[in-house]
C-alpha cells in the first residue's frame, strides 16, 4: 500500500466503517475547536481573524449537518436493530442515548459562540464550552467505537448491513 495516499473512506457498503469514519472527523473537527479558539485567545491580526472565521464555519456546517446525520444513523438505523439482541445492549443503546441529547445540548450552547469568535466579549465561555463539548465528544466517541460498533461488527448479518447502509444513504438524498 502507498503511504502517500490515504485510505479510501468507507462508503455505504460499510456502514460500521461509515460510522467509525464520522466518529474520527468528530476528533478533528474537536481538534481544529481547540487550535481555533487558542488562536482566537492568543493572537489578533488580519490573517488570524479570518482563519479562526474559517475554522468556526467549518465546525458549525460540519456538526449542523453531518453530526445531525449521523446521530439519525444510528439511532434510526443502527440502534432499533441492536436494540433487540440482548438486555445489556438495550442499556447501551438507553444510554447513548441519552448522551446523543447531551450532545445537542452542548452544541446548543456552542454553536451561537462561533458565529464570530474574532468578536467575542467573552472568549473565555467559547473555550470553556469548547472544552466541554470536546472532552464529551472524545469520550462518548471511545464508548461507542467499544460498545455498540464493536459488538455490531460481530453480531449483524450483511443483509442487516446492506439495509443499515441503505438507510443511510437514503436519509443523505432526502436530505438534500
Amino acid at each position: 500500500m502507498n503511504d502517500l495516499l490515504p485510505d479510501p473512506a468507507p462508503d455505504f457498503s460499510d456502514p460500521i466503517g461509515l460510522l467509525k469514519a464520522c466518529h474520527q472527523r468528530i476528533l478533528r473537527y474537536c481538534d481544529l475547536l481547540e487550535k481555533m479558539v487558542t488562536l482566537a485567545k492568543t493572537e489578533q491580526s488580519e490573517d488570524t481573524d479570518k482563519e479562526i472565521r474559517d475554522a468556526a464555519n467549518q465546525i458549525k456546517r460540519y456538526f449542523s449537518t453531518a453530526g445531525v446525520l449521523h446521530h439519525l444513523d444510528e439511532e434510526q438505523s443502527l440502534f432499533p436493530i441492536l436494540i433487540r439482541t440482548s438486555m445489556k445492549m438495550a442499556d447501551l443503546i438507553h444510554m447513548l442515548k441519552q448522551a446523543h441529547k447531551q450532545s445537542d445540548e452542548l452544541w446548543e450552547q456552542l454553536e451561537p459562540l462561533l458565529s464570530d469568535p474574532t468578536k467575542q466579549e467573552n472568549l473565555d465561555s467559547l473555550e470553556q464550552v469548547s472544552e466541554q463539548f470536546c472532552a464529551f465528544q472524545r469520550e462518548h466517541v471511545k464508548e461507542e467505537e467499544s460498545g455498540v460498533l464493536a459488538m455490531a461488527e460481530h453480531i449483524l448479518s450483511s443483509d442487516q448491513l446492506r439495509n443499515i447502509g441503505y438507510s443511510m444513504e437514503e436519509k443523505r438524498k432526502s436530505s438534500r
